[in-house]
């Protein structure tokens, strides 16, 4: 099935609401959904979470320095009996890393984001039915940057004790391929290590009763918005089993090429660890309100993240930081559609296998020529 394709259409969900100025961040950019999922808990009530890496993503939700601040997140929710259950309630929470435990979620700071969010109503025909829930609080929500800086968006799930019959779920991109699953997108070298599987090789996990156990390559289809420009970080792929990530988008993805999953959009496999692939990147930018063809200065630099410096600090009334090194360099201005521009990095045969590790940060920066104002986006870090 097909998910959200884009931010646009994120932002037309939004649209007659009135809220203040929000941009996705774009992790559900030309994605499928594998299947749905309650993680392990089986027919037990608990929390289901997806990690947002903080090796992966810096320089979002940055209103607040030393935290990191969420204005809406969009998922999609399935019932496997919404006749029988219709309407069942769920909440969603947020927890930061727990210093002392890196890859996991601080479970002593238990935040709420939006709770008593009705599960999908009863279809019009058969049993199941699912939702779109894009859950919006009266006031963005901000968590700390602990230990390596991940965020975890968990799902507070009600028992289901007649699951799989029933009970509620949502949707998910798995990164490896079990039986009966059509559609899922296989990392690069970067996450085929470890086993069991953890927070080297997968961005889901499940919170029962206190134990915390990481399910096999897996994510949620979400996506989380921000006061600022969003970007995206995009592996390109000639995957079966995962079209959305194709060179050009097939109809209904795009204007961008690549997907923004978590497996293939970070770890892409540039190096060739799978011989029949050859993945390129591309980095998306979005800002609403940057009207039909924004100048767009996309950056890259080699390493981790430099430390978040408001972009204000140089041009009076910027937004977003930048969180790129001195080191980097400027690779152009890519093409750009509406408000939204991407810049699509090709790579020669001769140069993969000494790409192996390459550890690449991207970002963007929008120069508004009108206000004299920059907007940066967030930074993204893939590994070949």
């Amino acid at each position: 099935m097909h998910t959200l394709p884009s931010r646009l259409a994120l932002a037309t969900l939004l649209g007659a609401t009135a809220l203040p100025a929000q941009n996705f961040m774009g992790f559900s950019y030309n994605t499928i959904a594998s299947t749905n999922s309650r993680g392990q808990l089986d027919v037990a009530a608990g929390e289901i979470m997806t990690r947002i890496d903080g090796d992966e993503y810096a320089g979002w939700g940055t209103d607040t320095p030393g935290m990191r601040t969420i204005a809406s997140i969009f998922l999609l929710v399935q019932d496997q009996d919404a006749v029988a259950t219709p309407n069942e309630p769920f909440g969603i929470y947020l927890y930061p890393e727990d210093p002392t435990n890196p890859g996991f979620p601080d479970l002593a700071q238990r935040t709420p984001f939006v709770v008593g969010l009705a599960g999908p109503g009863a279809p019009p025909s058969g049993t199941i039915n699912g939702a779109v829930i894009v859950a919006t609080p009266a006031a963005p929500v901000a968590v700390p940057i602990q230990g390596g800086g991940d965020v975890f968006v968990a799902l507070d799930l009600p028992a289901a004790p007649n699951w799989p019959n029933d009970g509620l779920s949502t949707l998910v991109i798995l990164g490896y391929q079990p039986a009966g699953v059509t559609f899922f997108d296989a990392p690069g070298q970067a996450q085929q290590t470890g086993t069991p599987p953890g927070p080297e090789n997968s961005h889901m996990l499940t919170n029962d009763a206190g134990a915390l156990t990481y399910d096999e390559r897996s994510q949620f289809v979400f996506d989380i918005a921000h006061s600022t420009a969003a970007g995206v970080a995009l592996g390109i792929t000639n995957q079966a089993s995962f079209p959305a990530s194709a060179n050009p988008p097939p109809t209904g993805f795009g204007p961008a090429p690549g997907t923004g999953s978590f497996f293939s959009g970070t770890a892409p496999d540039v190096s060739q660890f799978d011989p029949t692939r050859a993945d390129d990147v591309t980095f998306d930018y979005f800002r609403a309100g940057s009207g039909p063809n924004p100048l767009v200065f996309f950056l890259v630099d080699i390493g981790g993240f430099a430390p978040e410096v408001p972009l204000s600090s140089f041009v009076p009334g910027s937004t977003g930081v930048l969180c790129v090194s001195n080191n980097a360099i400027t690779l152009g201005i890519g093409a750009s559609i509406g408000d939204e521009a991407w810049f699509t990095q090709t790579f020669p045969a001769g140069a993969r296998a000494s790409a192996v590790g390459l550890p690449m940060v991207q970002q963007a920066v929008e120069f508004d020529p009108n206000a004299v104002v920059g907007h940066a986006s967030p930074c993204a870090r893939q590994v070949f």
